[in-house]
């Protein structure tokens, strides 16, 4: 068994006139530190390689064979193994990045150990600009990217191989790398609010004991504007903690990756399974519905009521799961059933208004369409509740049935206000738009199961949901089931659970990345409209436009296709450089308006 890098932060201050947000950020604070080791691997398994390049033996510099390790880099969403060997062409430099003020940004190293390595420590000063401005320590946070076991053939559980992948993102005291393995280490940059614009440097420092062997340059380009809050909805699956605090720090975590919709938070309660919705029921419901909000306003503040929220209203009221069919079975309809579901969704909706909630949207099933059974009662449920209630709100998960041929959408579409899909193409796109009311898309990333494609995440959440033109976006799951006594990787979600916050991962930090994509996107095209209606700066808005219009280009609608495999994500270089472009046009372009005006 191979023994792996354990990593500490420690953070030094530098002395400046001028110092942005001191305080650790709220992201920092609500995660997690390190969890427990993976449960071992049964006996008949076996490892398997990692990294697909061939190995090459590294020759060091003088430098190098001194300190007993070789630096390297690679894109912070291109993967790095325990067994990466680095390439001559990777090895060295600086970090480099740049970002809007308030952004969150990624970067990443690696340590490759010609010996074995003991008792390092990595740490970061303050960035400083020419000015005299600085970016505090504290907003640089430093972890330690730790493994995972993936199947080497995913759903193929019989080859019995397995390939230790790169996933969460630990904090420790200190750490060790065995002789010819590497480990990855994730820094995290904050840029405050209050940053001015300009470039910021920086240094990392490697200390092997205490004994300071390395020092890396470490450079920060602050756009000066902030990015608009995205105007669509962005969620994510996730099932509350039972222990509050732990839940708002999981709450905290998603508000500061750009989720605002806390989707499965709020659903009708059962407590005695005697097929009828009754007062214990009710009450449940009230008091985990009022929890629910009461936190929602606190981490959320002013932005808790952006969105409709969708109550799911339907299990083990209307059907239950069924394990042999491995999904769900509605019961027979009954004038009882169907009293028990309107008793629900009132007890729901009068909850909200009570706690001062915004207007509710009912989600009765989900991916009906994968069944006959259950597509044929989820409309037929649908259309009652339209028929009682015209005017309560209908949600509705899409792409099982699309994808077997059945037509979901045109049997669904009369009576559901906001239709999700996990299937896209041009003729589906035409449909939602032609019904003249919001669509989303949902589980086109999920780089968290069979952990590969990191950019999946980004792509999906960021350039490709912009060019569908969806009102949502959708993923499965923030957390899901038990995974540290799971030896191998499962459906376990983008975090890992540990007890003093959520530990973070390399799909979930793609993810945040991919809604920063879309907030970039989201600012240009907003310069561009307001750049429009101004004859002075007409033509610039004509050159952005069509900056925007060939990135755009580039994305096809084959990604979720209804059928058979989709074109995969693009890699790091080319999602990078789209940003950039969109960056330096937004900051170039427009310098006669006012950025601020436009993203509030």
């Amino acid at each position: 068994m191979h023994k792996h890098p354990v990593f500490s932060l420690a953070l030094l201050f530098a002395a400046v006139t001028a110092i942005a947000g001191e305080q650790l950020p709220a992201q920092f604070q609500a995660w997690g530190t390190g969890g427990p080791a993976l449960p071992p691997m049964p006996a008949e398994w076996t490892e398997a390689r990692a990294e697909p390049r061939v190995p090459t033996t590294p020759v060091p510099t003088k430098a190098e064979a001194a300190n007993g390790f070789i630096t390297f880099q690679r894109r912070p969403f291109t993967a790095i193994y325990h067994d990466t060997v680095p390439a001559l062409f990777e090895r060295g430099g600086r970090l480099e990045a740049f970002a809007a003020q308030g952004q969150y940004e990624p970067l990443s190293f690696a340590l490759y150990a010609l010996a074995e390595l003991r008792n390092l420590r990595v740490t970061a000063t303050g960035l400083t600009n020419k000015a005299g401005d600085a970016i505090a320590a504290p907003h640089i946070d430093i972890r330690l990217v730790m493994p995972i076991r993936n199947p080497v053939s995913y759903g193929n559980g019989q080859l019995k191989r397995f390939s230790l992948v790169p996933f969460y993102l630990e904090k420790r005291d200190r750490f060790e790398v065995p002789q010819g393995q590497t480990a990855q280490l994730w820094l995290t940059v904050r840029v405050p609010e209050e940053a001015k614009g300009g470039d910021y440097q920086g240094l990392l420092r490697i200390e092997v004991g205490e004994k300071a062997v390395q020092q890396i340059p470490l450079a920060i380009k602050v756009l000066p504007f902030r990015l608009p809050p995205t105007p669509l909805e962005t969620g994510i699956s996730y099932y509350p903690s039972a222990d509050l605090a732990i839940r708002e720090k999981e709450m905290i975590d998603q508000r500061e990756h750009g989720i605002n919709a806390n989707e499965s938070t709020l659903a009708a309660q059962i407590v005695s399974r005697d097929r009828h919705f009754g007062e214990d029921d009710a009450a449940a419901t009230r008091k985990s519905i009022k929890t629910a909000l009461d936190l929602r306003k606190k981490v959320y503040g002013d932005a808790a009521n952006r969105f409709p929220l969708t109550v799911e209203v339907g299990h083990q009221i209307l059907y239950d799961w069924d394990a042999k069919k491995g999904w769900f079975t509605f019961r027979p309809r009954s004038p009882e059933l169907e009293a028990n579901f309107f008793k629900a969704v009132t007890v729901c909706r009068e909850a909200i208004q009570m706690e001062g909630g915004p207007p509710m949207r009912v989600f009765i099933m989900d991916e009906p369409g994968g069944h006959a059974d259950t597509l044929q009662e989820t409309v037929y449920y649908h259309k009652l509740l339209k028929e009682k209630l015209p005017h309560m709100q209908t949600y509705v998960t899409l792409g099982g049935g699309l994808s077997l041929g059945i037509d979901e959408l045109g049997l669904l579409g009369d009576y559901a206000d906001l239709i999700t899909v996990n299937r896209f193409d041009r003729d589906i796109c035409k449909r939602l738009v032609d019904r003249h009311k919001p669509y989303g898309v949902y589980n086109g990333g999920g780089a968290t199961e069979a952990v590969t494609g990191y950019t999946r995440d980004r792509y999906f959440y960021g350039f490709y949901c912009w060019k569908t033109g969806a009102g949502e976006i959708l993923q499965w799951v923030y957390r899901f089931g038990e995974p540290w006594k799971d030896p191998l990787r499962g459906n376990h979600g983008y975090v890992m659970p540990a007890p003093d916050g959520p530990l973070p991962s390399i799909p979930w930090e793609s993810l945040r990345a991919g809604i920063d994509d879309y907030r970039y996107m989201d600012l240009l095209w907003r310069l561009i409209t307001v750049a429009k209606a101004d004859r002075e700066t007409a033509e610039a808005a004509k050159a952005a436009e069509q900056t925007a219009i060939e990135i755009l280009k580039k994305i096809d609608l084959k990604y979720q296709p209804r059928i058979g495999e989709g074109t995969a994500a693009p890699v790091s270089a080319t999602l990078d450089n789209w940003r950039w472009e969109v960056a330096s046009t937004t900051r170039h372009k427009f310098v006669s308006i006012e950025v601020s005006e436009v993203v509030s």
